[in-house]
């Protein structure tokens, strides 16, 4: 590590400072990157640190997850008469004064890239300068935005050179899932070496939510297929078009019913995502249902009701939507362009028929998919049955608990961490693969000692 980073290795566990998450907000289900947000606050608390989020505002939904979460959320101040609604740039230029009284003893401050990141960089520079920096990369302008309108492909050079003047302020960037990691980690040999970030691999947990959740196969002659996300200006990258073309396929060819439901479409973008998907559809036997602001619970509900969820993405950083029916136990069909695609490939390759290719040609394309959703609507019982072994093999796996020891070590490691000795040999120390496909690629996990970390999985896992 350079000498611009900020090692915690000598500080005492009484001495360790709060760690900072700044987002725009921490529960709504709105994206990967609460989820994500959300789940490094879970890890923090649970071994026993003091957190704080800044959000711009906050639901009823948002005050109660934190407080089960035991996070503390700050929220903006402005006065009676400002009526404008809080935005980013309030974090990101004007933190002294909508954010005063953050808490003193922050060490560590942790962003979001794309979202939070430039916030997080700012308040760090300004405020708590000694404090260690902590980006989170979720996207890959790179893959997504060629599939968007053509002022954001224009933009993709501009967003990754965004990014990687992100990471190098920072002194630990973590990428979610296999797919950003090697994105970045070529990105980042433009970064000098004496400002090189600390780069970990981080695999989502699926939230508890979805992990506890029961599902059961009920034979009917109505079938539900689940969407999850927003549809307008992203129907390309997300393949909607290609969804709303392959069930139509299948429900003029089928004497059954068909419910297509797709959550968390805001009530400003009805019109236009109606829109959309009719003009893919052009037909009634297929009519869509777009349900508004969805929480996760309301996910959970509807995927107690599906017998499929859809994830057919040109471009998928990762895929937590994927990932969170597939750790409730419904039938899911990803695409092969996903992020999850590759988790699944490492964690649990005898799943693979989950995993569906996208060649570019939409005409085979519509045809395979039409043809695999056919077969999986065909077959319920039996998927149903297979994707409950896929979530027990997927839970029993653990894989995301190597990246939960590198956020908390990033973060100053538990609050009832033992101190490092002087002298430590080769022998106590932990280390773990990157499992990013190459097998000599290794590097430190933790300064703990071997008991140590058996002691804290024993008491936070």
């Amino acid at each position: 590590m350079s000498g611009k980073r900020k090692g915690v290795s000598n500080i005492s566990a009484k001495e360790l400072g709060s760690v900072l998450l700044v987002i725009d907000k921490y529960a709504t289900y709105e994206g990967e990157s609460s989820a994500i947000n959300r789940e490094a606050a879970q890890v923090l608390t649970g071994a026993g640190r003091k957190v704080y989020c800044t959000v711009l505002q906050a639901t009823e939904e948002d005050r109660k997850a934190a407080e089960a979460d035991g996070v503390e959320l700050i929220l903006p101040t402005c006065s009676k008469e400002d009526e404008r609604e809080p935005c980013l740039d309030w974090l990101t230029f004007d933190h002294k004064t909508h954010y005063p009284s953050l808490p003193q003893d922050v060490g560590w401050i942790v962003g979001h890239a794309g979202v939070t990141s430039k916030a997080a960089a700012a308040i760090q520079e300004q405020r708590f300068p000694q404090a260690s920096l902590v980006l989170v990369i979720g996207t890959i302008p790179e893959d997504t935005d060629k599939y968007k309108n053509d002022e954001e492909a224009m933009g993709i050079g501009r967003k990754e050179d965004s990014i990687r003047e992100d990471a190098e302020k920072a002194d630990v960037v973590f990428s979610v899932g296999h797919n950003i990691y090697r994105h970045f980690k070529i990105s980042f040999c433009a970064i000098p070496e004496d400002n090189k970030p600390t780069h970990y691999l981080f695999l989502p947990e699926p939230a508890k939510l979805f992990q506890q959740l029961t599902v059961q196969y009920v034979e009917s002659t109505q079938k539900v297929i689940l969407s999850i996300g927003r549809v307008n200006k992203v129907e390309r990258v997300k393949g909607y078009d290609l969804a709303a073309k392959s069930l139509v396929r299948v429900a003029e060819t089928s004497q059954e019913k068909f419910l297509w439901r797709i959550c968390d479409t805001s009530e400003e973008e009805y019109q236009a995502t109606m829109s959309i998907l009719k003009a893919r559809i052009n037909s009634e036997k297929l009519i869509p249902t777009l349900i508004p602001h969805c929480t996760q619970e309301d996910i959970c509900g509807q995927m107690q009701q599906a017998h499929l969820v859809l994830m057919p993405s040109r471009a998928e950083p990762f895929g937590l939507v994927g990932l969170q029916a597939m750790a409730a136990g419904v039938p899911v069909l990803i695409s092969n362009q996903s992020g999850l695609a590759t988790l699944v490939e490492k964690v649990i390759p005898k799943f693979h028929h989950s995993i569906l290719e996208i060649e570019g040609d939409d005409s085979v394309d519509v045809g395979r998919w039409a043809s695999q959703i056919k077969k999986v609507l065909r077959m319920s019982e039996a998927e149903f049955i297979r994707a409950a072994d896929l979530k027990e093999k997927l839970l029993k796996s653990r894989y995301w608990e190597d990246s939960h020891q590198h956020l908390l070590q990033a973060c100053g490691g538990p609050a009832e961490r033992v101190k490092r000795r002087t002298q430590q040999s080769s022998g106590d120390m932990t280390y773990a693969s990157l499992a990013d496909g190459n097998p000599g690629s290794f590097l430190l996990l933790t300064f703990l000692h071997q008991t140590d970390v058996d002691r804290f999985y024993h008491n936070h896992y």
